[in-house]
């Protein structure tokens, strides 16, 4: 394209094909060049993979904060739900304590605290998915190869939130299940 009717940009750009290393041909082009026009600058040389790693740079660089803030919130997820069922299980001491005296197994123990966790846990999934289907179409120009609606995506990130849910839920569980009953019946 002749300079006069460049528009954006006052610059050219020359794309070179080449079977050996580009360090190899770019004598061979600078000369070229200058034989064409000696006034002519010669700057910014990249090979292609060099140009498409400078203009992904931002995209990677997002790409990698937003896989750290979702670790991040997963992981306060996680602390927040083994916070709640702690709490949880410190309330109710006796009744795991009369629970356990009365006969219960210690695995009847530890399901039915995992069974509360799994409650909230589909509940959260359920009103997320939901809020999903009616937010969708403003996600999708953030996503790259994978559409809002993805079946596969939906079922790993609800497989990955359950089971981190039952991961925080366990240690509450089993802190459960190991009530003394004699203790727990004169817990106040």
């Amino acid at each position: 394209m002749p300079v006069d009717q460049q528009s954006a940009w006052n610059q050219l750009f020359l794309l070179v094909r080449t079977d050996v290393s580009p360090a190899a041909v770019l004598p061979d082009i600078r000369q070229t060049l200058a034989a064409l026009d000696r006034e002519q600058p010669i700057y910014a040389i990249q090979t292609l993979e060099e140009a498409m790693a400078t203009s992904s740079f931002q995209q990677r660089i997002s790409a990698v904060l937003l896989t750290i803030f979702a670790a991040l919130a997963l992981l306060l997820a996680a602390i927040g739900i083994y916070g709640v069922m702690s709490y949880s299980v410190s309330a109710r001491t006796q009744e795991m304590g009369v629970r356990l005296a009365i006969g219960a197994q210690r695995r009847t123990v530890i399901w039915l605290v995992i069974k509360q966790v799994l409650t909230m846990s589909v509940l959260g999934l359920a009103i997320g998915i939901a809020l999903l289907l009616v937010a969708g179409r403003s996600l999708e120009r953030l996503l790259f190869g994978v559409t809002t609606l993805d079946p596969v995506t939906i079922a790993i990130v609800s497989a990955v939130l359950g089971l981190v849910a039952i991961v925080a839920a366990w240690a509450p569980a089993a802190r459960a299940a190991r009530v003394d009953p004699i203790v727990a019946l004169r817990y106040e």
